[in-house]
């Protein structure tokens, strides 16, 4: 069973090891679709991040504006007036 529970913990950790975060410095909340094999549709609050919230090779795009963009980095994703980048 503590084999089980440390795989476990061991596979979340390498998971969230190799995601960036996502961090809306905009006043307004967005609806982001992140793209990884499949699509997750969700949001983000204003003035947020969500840890993790930008896997590697993930697509994100901003619903209300259309920007996209592709993570290549293990960089913070930021939203800017609806427009993401990596700094």
């Amino acid at each position: 069973m503590r084999t089980i529970v440390f795989a476990a913990v061991f596979c979340l950790a390498a998971t969230t090891a190799f995601a960036a975060d996502l961090c809306n410095r905009d006043s307004h909340e967005w609806g982001i679709e992140i793209q990884t094999g499949s699509t997750t549709h969700t949001s983000i609050n204003s003035n947020t991040t969500q840890s993790g919230g930008a896997p590697k090779g993930a697509t994100i795009r901003v619903k209300e504006t259309g920007s996209t963009f592709t993570v290549s980095e293990d960089k913070t994703v930021y939203i800017k007036d609806g427009q993401l980048y990596q700094e």
